[in-house]
Formats: C-alpha cells, structure tokens, sequence
C-alpha cells in the first residue's frame, strides 16, 4: 500500500508539474473554453426553465449534516474502485471526454470543471428526449421523469459547486454524493425501463462519469490527512434506519412479461458472464408501465422466484419473503404489486456470485392485457450492521 501510495503522490506530482509549465497560449485556450462552457451552461439553463418536475421530489437536499452524508463516505472511502467504461453510445449527445489512461489517470480541476459541464448538459438532453417519449399522462412516467429531473437539478448543484470552489477535492464532495444518489435512484427506471437506447446508452455514459469523478477523488491525497472528512464518530453508532436506501448501484436488470392465463409464464435470467460475476444483496420487483391500470387485488402477483448460485445453491426467495413477514405477502401465497409504482424488495446473499434468476408470476390487470415487470439486482454495500467490501 506504501508504494501505491507513493507513485500515485508521484504521478500525481507529475501531472501538475506539466500543468504549471504548459505553454501560456495553451493555457489562455483552456480558460477560454471554460468561460465558453459557462456561458452556454447559463443559456441552457434558461432554456430548460420551461419544464418542470411531474411528480413530487421524493429525494433529499445536498445540504445535508455531516451524519447523513456519512454512511456516504464511509462507503467511499474504505470500499470504492476505479470504474470500467461502458461501451459508446451508438448515438452520442455529448461529445465523450476522453477515458484516462496508464499515462495521465488523474484529472485536475479543470478537468473536473470539464467533466461535471459534460455531465449536467447530458443530463438536460436526456430528460428532454425522455419527456417526448414519456408523454402518457401515467404514474410510472411521472414518477420516473421526476428521478431523471432529480438528476439535472444534482447535476447543476455539483457543476455551481465546482465552479465557485477553491478545492474542488475538499469542497464538493457533499454535492458529488447527492449527484451519486439520485443518478442511483433513476438508474433502475432508465436502466430498466422503456425508454429508448439512445437515453439508456447515454444514461450509462453519464453514470460512469459520475463513478470516475468518485474515483477522482478517492486517489486524491488531499483526503488522507483530513480531519473534517475523516469522522471522528464510529459506525456503529448510526442506526440503521438513517442510512440511505438510495445508496445502493443498480448493477444488472432485466423485464419480462407475464400472462393473466394459466400455465403462467416462467422466464429465467441468465446472470452470469465472463466478463464479469455479479454480487448482489437486494432485488428489487416492480412494475413498467401499466397506463395506471389495476386489478381487484393490484398489478401482478409473484408466485417463485429461485435465484441460482454459481457455487450450486439456490435460495427461494417469494416463501422466504412471506415467512418474515412482508407487507406484499397475499393470502394465495403470491407476493403481489399493489399499483404500478410499488416496489417489492428482497434480500439476497452477498457472499455468493449469481448464476440465474427464476421467475414465475402473472398478470392481475385483466385476462386480455399482460403486464411486464422490472426485476434489478443491486448492491448497496452493507449489512444490519456494517459495510461489505
């Protein structure tokens, strides 16, 4: 660890030397392109005052104490990882900035400036296009165009914050966090849902530059020493109920259709790949949209969902659900969906990598219409009582 730490101090030290001894001509055109960007930041946003958010905001404000933000911290400073680029959009909104490399992986500020610029304009054109495609006046469309507007208003916070910081490694972190949370917090319905490929594509652009402005600012020694952002008060001392739901990284997702008649469908999802083995400790069930339909008893009923462990245990998880007590528990033994925009949650085994994924459910809406369900793995790094690596 001693000698990560030190080449990166090294590489680091490098990096600013260039930066000090670059040409003035060059330097003069990076400040230029930077008033540019504000310039075309406050036209935009003038621009984007016309639209409004749909449905209530159900996130909270950056400007959180620090006991909030903590488990935040916690999370990211004991267990974070420098994040894997996704694949080009095949339709790009916003020219990519360029990936780091071996030779140059550690920005400074202005690239950071460049960087959180990039991401509040991606985050604008992608809830305007999302606003066409969700035009249906329904509860899923509202609520998920309401995330994505979360999205723009964090992605403005953080670009004001970066703007008018003197360390911007010191003095937005709070904000980058809020950033996380609510791009969290819609990935499951942009990810997931039925928008089209060309705002899922770029939605994973714009997640992966929020996760390399985390990482950023994880090597960053500023951090090391720091006495404000490295809490004095112990974890265990923060119950669990203060710590945020939305922490959590969509890591997989996947929708299917289910049938009112019987036999009911059954689908699996093939989880694993060779790229990558995915630990996940919630899946999370919901509906897509139904245009605010319902049944007598609600949108769908859950009757076996069997995740499969690449070791060769699987865990019934509708049974187990109902056995603690769920509120989506029914009395014929399904676990049911309530409305379109309810969500059933249910815990997995993080220490075991995920196969595949049974499921067997059906259609509560009416015997001519199917209904189709979400179904997200993610991974919110804790337990009861402590974070997992």
């Amino acid at each position: 660890m001693d000698n990560e730490r030190i080449n990166r101090e090294r590489r680091i030290a490098d990096r600013n030397e260039r930066r000090r001894v670059e040409n003035p001509r060059d330097r003069y055109e990076r400040e230029r392109r930077y008033d540019r960007w504000n310039e075309y930041r406050r036209s935009s946003r003038n621009d984007f005052t016309r639209y409004r958010r749909t449905w209530p905001s159900r996130h909270p404000h950056f400007a959180h104490d620090h006991i909030y933000w903590y488990p935040f911290y916690r999370h990211w400073y004991d267990f974070y990882f420098w994040p894997v680029p996704p694949p080009r959009p095949i339709i790009i909104i916003e020219l990519p900035i360029p990936y780091p490399d071996e030779s140059d992986i550690y920005w400074d500020n202005y690239e950071i400036a460049q960087v959180a610029n990039v991401v509040e304009q991606l985050s604008v054109q992608l809830y305007k296009i999302a606003n066409d495609e969700l035009s249906a006046p329904t509860n899923w469309n509202y609520e998920t165009l309401s995330l994505m507007y979360d999205v723009v208003e964090a992605a403005q916070i953080y670009s004001d914050a970066v703007d008018s910081s003197r360390n911007v490694y010191r003095d937005t972190l709070y904000e980058l966090f809020n950033l996380q949370q609510t791009v969290n917090s819609a990935s499951s319905r942009v990810l997931c849902g039925s928008l089209s490929s060309i705002v899922r594509e770029n939605f994973a652009q714009l997640k992966y530059y929020v996760q390399e402005l985390l990482w950023q600012y994880r090597v960053d020694s500023n951090f090391e020493s720091d006495p404000f952002r490295r809490p004095r008060f112990s974890s265990a001392a923060l119950p669990l109920e203060l710590i945020p739901d939305s922490i959590g990284e969509t890591l997989a997702c996947e929708s299917y259709s289910f049938r009112w008649t019987s036999p009911h469908r059954e689908h699996t999802w093939s989880v694993s790949s060779d790229e990558q083995a995915i630990r996940a400790d919630t899946l999370i069930v919901g509906s897509l949209d139904t245009r605010g339909m319902r049944g007598a008893n609600g949108v769908a009923g859950l009757t076996e969902i069997t995740v499969y462990y690449t070791n060769g245990t699987s865990s019934e998880l509708v049974g187990a659900a109902i056995r603690r007590g769920d509120p989506h528990a029914h009395r014929n033994g399904q676990l049911g969906l309530h409305s379109d925009i309810d969500r059933i949650e249910l815990q997995l085994d993080p220490r075991r990598e995920i196969d595949s994924i049974s499921i067997i459910a059906d259609s509560w809406i009416s015997p001519d219409m199917d209904v189709s369900l979400s179904f997200t793995l993610l991974r919110r790094g804790y337990t009861e009582n402590n974070f997992l690596p």
